[in-house]
């Protein structure tokens, strides 16, 4: 073997020793790591804005956001400084108004601890799970619940959604 192929031998070997250590050691810190995370996400106005902000970016159902810029919404939402957390929620709704949806809205953690307390080991919505194909957009029924208003209307999991009425 020459010296270059033992060279390179050796880098490699420490490179991958190196790649190792890393990943043990950030798979330790890892569970003290995200604690400072979720501590943060609670104490910043900004933080819960953003994800709440994301999930609605991610899940929510008409693309075109109800033909609202909903980036912008984002930008504006994160460029106001917020005193309180009351500040930020507000902000929150009222962004979410820009929707024009009534079926999406934020509740603080309050609002939320009672209506879990209130709703628990009842079917709220009409029972069906959605899933929207990421290519042609179509919305198709995954599972029907038993029993729900879904499965009373004659839904089936595989049905296209074509129009919804409210």
């Amino acid at each position: 073997m020459n010296s270059a192929s033992k060279r390179n031998s050796i880098l490699q070997a420490i490179l991958y020793s190196g790649a190792i250590a890393t990943t043990t050691a950030l798979s330790l810190l890892a569970p003290t790591l995200s604690k400072p995370a979720e501590a943060n996400l609670e104490n910043s106005p900004k933080a819960v804005l953003d994800e709440a902000w994301q999930i609605v970016n991610r899940d929510y159902v008409d693309g075109s956001f109800n033909q609202t810029d909903w980036q912008a919404t984002r930008q504006t939402l994160l460029e106001k400084n917020y005193t309180s957390s009351e500040q930020a929620y507000e902000a929150l709704r009222q962004a979410l108004d820009q929707l024009n949806d009534p079926y999406t809205r934020f509740l603080d953690p309050q609002q939320f601890k009672t209506l879990t307390n209130q709703t628990s080991g009842e079917m709220s919505g009409v029972g069906m799970q959605l899933k929207e194909d990421e290519l042609t957009k179509v919305i198709t029924v995954v599972n029907v619940v038993e029993n729900s208003p879904a499965m009373k209307a004659g839904l089936l999991p595989g049905f296209d959604l074509l129009v919804i009425n409210l």
